[in-house]
């Protein structure tokens, strides 16, 4: 058999699978309007080409940490599960209203509700999709499904508890967390791929926030123990904007009973100042911050003795806050010597709140 046809042959179809790549990539392919993402969308969906090798869930998959091998399709689904953990999703109460936005075929949608018992809508700019999600859902079950744009939703202002979404490049035009204000608490449980992380800033004295923006995240701080022999507060403060959010410290004889929680955007870092029995300031004190098993350890040397146990704190940090009326009232604290807890903007009702106030400063309480 002669191969110089057959070397021939393979030349010419190299040359040809050549050119076509080459025009693909200098033909003009650039962004012409959001038909033109949704026909895109409409033709791979309509197609079924990715739902029959990727199943009902159009995204990556979450193989554990460390990562492990298992299916790949049952990956995909345990990611929408392992979001619904990392932002607190899969704590909200069953029936709560959950906005999906960029919902593909409905898989994720159908999830959700299935396994935490959400009212989903799933919004997509291609009919190709939606037509698709409607056809693989109940239409009698808790999944509805229509076509909008993410950055024009024709719906009322408040008509969600908690909206998600997948981040692509890490930004989405102008979109922000708030979904153009049709979530009760947006900040609370928005679901991000990529999730803000709390970090020891560079100086080593506080805490900065690192995600895109228009994230957070809420920072617990616990008082652990305390060893001074007088009064210690650390008051803490934004480094950017200089804003007061408050303070913990204790008193001689104290328990371990001080606590704070402050809600910090992406891009933003908190330092904290001394403040001793008698009024004097320190806006640098000896602290000591190390990571642990479940956030930061920070320790203060108030007579910087050179132990860091004067006061010491247990600092943790989550996408969620711990009720819808913690975003309200953590915004409006002062410091510990003037706290105001400003109730007139929570507007959310059925909420009961406890205010604990001990004190053993015997003349004054503090």
């Amino acid at each position: 058999m002669n191969a110089l046809p057959l070397a021939l042959g393979a030349t010419a179809l190299l040359a040809c699978l050549g050119i076509g790549l080459g025009l693909w990539y200098l033909l003009p392919r650039r962004f012409a309007g959001v038909g033109s993402v949704a026909a895109a969308y409409d033709r791979w969906t309509n197609d079924q080409l990715l739902e029959r090798l990727w199943g009902d869930h159009i995204h990556l998959g979450y193989y554990g940490l460390p990562p492990r091998r298992r299916d790949f399709r049952q990956a995909k689904a345990d990611f929408v599960e392992a979001l619904a953990q990392w932002s607190g999703l899969d704590q909200l109460p069953p029936g709560s209203r959950v906005l999906d936005v960029g919902c593909g075929i409905g898989g994720s949608s159908r999830l959700l509700a299935q396994r935490y018992g959400f009212e989903l809508l799933g919004v997509s700019i291609s009919p190709g999709q939606i037509s698709r999600a409607q056809a693989l859902s109940d239409p009698t079950g808790p999944c509805r499904f229509a076509v909008m744009d993410a950055l024009a939703l024709d719906l009322p202002d408040g008509s969600f508890d908690a909206a998600r979404l997948y981040l692509k490049d890490g930004a989405l035009g102008d979109f922000d967390e708030t979904v153009n204000g049709r979530i009760i608490d947006p900040i609370g449980f928005t679901t991000l791929s990529m999730a803000p992380t709390l970090r020891i800033s560079n100086d080593k004295k506080g805490f900065s926030v690192e995600g895109v923006e228009g994230t957070g995240l809420w920072i617990s701080l616990n008082l652990s123990s305390f060893s001074s022999p007088t009064q210690s507060n650390l008051e803490i403060y934004n480094n950017n904007t200089n804003e007061n959010y408050g303070a913990i410290g204790a008193t001689l004889g104290s328990g371990p009973t001080g606590s704070q929680a402050i809600y910090l955007a992406a891009g933003n870092t908190i330092g904290f100042r001394y403040r001793n029995g008698a009024g004097q300031v320190n806006s640098n004190p000896a602290l000591s911050i190390s990571s642990t098993a479940t956030g930061f350890s920070l320790g203060l040397d108030a007579d910087r003795n050179g132990t860091y146990t004067d006061l010491m704190l247990d600092i943790t940090s989550s996408i969620t806050a711990s009720s819808p009326a913690n975003l309200a009232i953590a915004r409006k604290q002062l410091s510990s010597s003037d706290t105001i807890l400003d109730l007139t903007s929570i507007a959310a009702t059925g909420i009961q709140l406890t205010l604990d106030i001990s004190t053993d400063c015997g003349m004054r309480t503090r």
